[in-house]
């Protein structure tokens, strides 16, 4: 019964690499299966954060990194990044799964097309690909169904706009593929496949949910109507532009506005949001 928070973690891990890797993706999911209510917070990777125990601070895609290479407490890398969410944020996070590319694809594939919708034509000419190049993607704007390499690509991108605009097609990726699950029968239509799946990509997870978990947690998700997930991320609003030591582009966060967006999305059931709305004058101006 109580609210269960998984830090969602996806690795910038190419075919044949090991080692330890950037999080391309930090995204927290929480679920309070009670009030029948769920979260989504994305935070983008570039934002400029303490690392607890350690006499430092870095981008929080690094946080995997630093924490396999000092061997961090309770897990090396996910310890840390978990640790790192939790002072950040201000919550509590359970759970943690850390994904790369080829479980993405494999999950799609199981699932088949997944319909996103860009309201706007994409266009990067220096997306990775995946042998230390780049190539050319192009997206048109309006609603497509697209196979798991381009829906990938489509999760990826962030060339020709920002990392932010990219944290909002994760979430639309992740809202998605639920329609996705749900229209073709819900999460029991794919137990049957779920343990060969699990088998095929488990050398590509770390995480410390056992399968059943997994399966609990999708079930309790999938109980969640659409209107009672909530959805959120940093964006510019809630972080100062600067430049690390090193020199480096970071986010700085503004730790009141980031606990308030947090409080926002976390909110017991049934309870009104408390982030200030325009006023009538600006909403107004805003529509015309």
């Amino acid at each position: 019964p109580r609210r269960v928070t998984v830090l969602l973690l996806g690795i910038d891990q190419r075919e044949g690499e090991t080692g330890s890797f950037p999080t391309d993706t930090v995204i927290l999911l929480s679920i309070d299966p009670a009030g029948k209510t769920a979260a989504v917070l994305t935070t983008p990777r570039d934002l400029w954060v303490e690392f607890p125990g350690l006499p430092e601070r870095g981008k929080i895609n690094t946080a995997m990194i630093r924490g396999d290479q000092v061997n961090y407490p309770g897990g090396g890398g996910p310890a840390l990044a978990m640790k790192t969410v939790e002072r950040t944020l201000g919550v509590p996070v359970h759970y943690y799964v850390v994904i790369n590319f080829e479980v993405f694809t494999e999950v799609i594939d199981a699932i088949g097309p997944v319909e996103v919708c860009p309201p706007e034509p994409i266009d990067d000419n220096q997306y990775p690909d995946g042998s230390y190049g780049t190539i050319t993607i192009h997206f048109d704007a309006g609603c497509q169904e697209l196979e798991s390499e381009r829906l990938l690509q489509y999760a990826r991108t962030r060339h020709g706009d920002s990392d932010i605009d990219r944290s909002r097609r994760q979430q639309e990726v992740i809202m998605a593929v639920r329609d996705r699950v749900l229209s073709a029968g819900g999460v029991i239509s794919l137990i049957p496949r779920v343990p060969a799946l699990w088998e095929s990509v488990q050398d590509n997870v770390r995480t410390d949910l056992s399968l059943p978990e997994i399966v609990r947690l999708a079930l309790a998700a999938e109980s969640i109507s659409a209107e009672n997930i909530r959805q959120g991320q940093i964006t510019f609003e809630e972080v100062l532009l600067r430049q690390s030591p090193q020199g480096e582009d970071i986010l700085v966060p503004i730790a009141t506005d980031i606990r308030i967006l947090v409080q926002d999305l976390f909110r017991p059931a049934g309870a009104p949001s408390q982030r200030p709305t325009p006023a009538p004058e600006a909403a107004e101006a805003a529509g015309s």
